[in-house]
């Protein structure tokens, strides 16, 4: 009889022991679970705080390359189209310059003077004129170098029957030809000045109270430059 107690006890203890163990087994593995999932979510928050750090990174190198290249400005050529009184160079005009204002007066180019603004070919298919020069002077045509005309000024030299002809060309130089009463043939030279945008008529007041008509040439910094009596 107290065998089969003893073994009853027995099988007691140890189904209580099995069960015991089943719990704490299933509490272990629900917990590693927990663990696991509590883990994954860590290294997701990880991995998104460091791309969102590196995203702060690059915004930050790019404010800070900003800051360090300087800036650059464009300037459109055909914007700058008129003198502005506080950036005048009257360095070459070799006046005593109190005032430099636009003039409005134009000198209306000779008859026998002419010239092509833009291109000169002609276009496959369309019936127009064909022009092989950039500039006409006494029947006489003058190109520049394939360069094309952007527009043509006039300035005065001395007796009304002399005068420079100025023309701008398109990669912003200018030449210049000196037009006698008796010219035949004209003499264009390069004046010395780059970077030129427009030629504008100006009028110079100078501290005498005389008004003497020159040619600005503004370039693309917007200074107007007053060329001189004497072209050279």
């Amino acid at each position: 009889m107290k065998s089969k107690i003893t073994l009853i006890i027995l099988i007691v203890v140890i189904v209580f022991l099995g069960a015991l163990s089943f719990f704490f087994g299933y509490k272990y593995l629900d917990t590693n679970d927990k663990v696991n999932e509590l883990t994954a979510q860590v290294d997701t928050l990880n991995k998104e705080k460091e791309e969102i750090q590196a995203q702060i990174n690059e915004e930050n190198n790019e404010e800070d390359n900003k800051e360090a290249e300087p800036e650059i400005q464009v300037v459109e050529k055909l914007t700058i189209a008129k003198l502005d009184p506080n950036k005048v160079d009257i360095s070459r005009s070799g006046l005593d310059v109190e005032e430099v204002i636009e003039n409005g007066v134009k000198k209306n180019l000779s008859t026998d003077l002419d010239y092509i603004v833009g291109p000169t070919t002609s276009y496959p298919g369309f019936t127009i004129d064909y022009y092989d020069f950039q500039f006409r002077f006494n029947d006489k045509t003058y190109n520049f170098d394939g360069k094309q005309i952007v527009e043509v000024q006039t300035q005065s030299h001395g007796a009304s029957s002399s005068w420079y002809i100025i023309v701008l060309l398109d990669d912003g130089t200018i030449r210049y030809a000196l037009r006698n009463y008796n010219t035949t043939d004209l003499d264009f030279k390069e004046y010395d000045l780059q970077d030129v945008v427009k030629i504008i008529p100006v009028a110079v007041k100078t501290s005498e109270g005389k008004i003497i008509p020159r040619v600005g040439a503004i370039t693309s910094d917007g200074v107007t430059h007053v060329l001189p009596f004497e072209l050279p």
